[in-house]
């Protein structure tokens, strides 16, 4: 009909957010503030060095956030979105701790000076920020899940008809 607009989301059409939307996207604002953050420090004499997120792996967690993001705004909250949402936060969690515990995941060099130095590397604090953000995603995911919000349809039959 003339004058209608597509259904886009819940959220255009109620104003408001779920719990479990609200808690993807303060997750999701943590993982893109962990990107930006030092993830790799280093000190040695005296002298402190960071890598931040961005500056390498972590411009991967911060596309999944921007994803995560994309899929929370622009979709419908619905079993798909949930999945999709608590996959990404499996996987920026699963990076996080593979860098918490290993700070020199990717380093391919290889002799005594080459594992000193990976000796003095510590994760940051960018680290344990996407973490948080990763962990969140799923527990928007299971939340959700939980509570069984598949409620959209309700939430569309509660409104008025549109003429």
């Amino acid at each position: 009909m003339a004058g209608q607009q597509p259904q886009r989301s819940r959220q255009s059409q109620t104003g408001r957010f779920s719990r479990s939307e609200q808690i993807a996207l303060g997750s999701v604002a943590a993982v893109t503030i962990g990107a930006f953050l030092p993830w790799i420090t280093a000190s040695a004499f005296g002298t402190s060095v960071s890598v931040n997120g961005i500056d390498g792996d972590g411009v991967f967690t911060l596309g999944m956030a921007i994803v995560a993001a994309v899929l929370v705004v622009a979709r419908n909250w619905d079993r798909i979105n949930t999945f999709a949402i608590g996959g990404l936060g499996v996987l920026i969690t699963a990076f996080s701790i593979l860098y918490i515990v290993d700070p020199a995941f990717g380093i391919e060099e290889s002799g005594a000076m080459a594992e000193a130095a990976k000796e003095m590397l510590n994760p940051g604090i960018g680290l344990y920020v996407t973490l948080l953000g990763g962990v969140g995603l799923i527990a928007a995911s299971v939340l959700d899940r939980l509570r069984g919000s598949d409620s959209a349809p309700e939430q569309q039959s509660q409104q008025p008809p549109q003429l």
